[in-house]
C-alpha cells in the first residue's frame, strides 16, 4: 500500500512540475509575441512614414 500512495505522490509531483513549467513557457511566449509585434508596427510606421527611405525594401 506504501508503494501506491508513493506512485501517487511522485505522479502529482510531476503534474505540478510541468503545469509551473509550461506556465512560464507561455509567459515567456507572451512577452516575445508582444515584442515582436511591437517591433513589426513600428517597422511599418517607419515604411509609411518615410517609404523613400526604404525602397530597397520593394524590390
Amino acid at each position: 500500500m506504501i508503494i501506491v500512495y508513493t506512485v501517487w505522490i511522485a505522479l502529482a509531483a510531476a503534474m505540478v512540475t510541468l503545469l509551473l513549467l509550461c506556465k512560464d513557457s507561455y509567459e515567456q511566449y507572451k512577452k516575445s509575441k508582444a515584442t515582436f509585434l511591437r517591433l513589426q508596427n513600428d517597422l511599418e510606421g517607419n515604411l509609411m512614414v518615410n517609404p523613400q527611405k526604404h525602397s530597397s525594401l520593394e524590390r
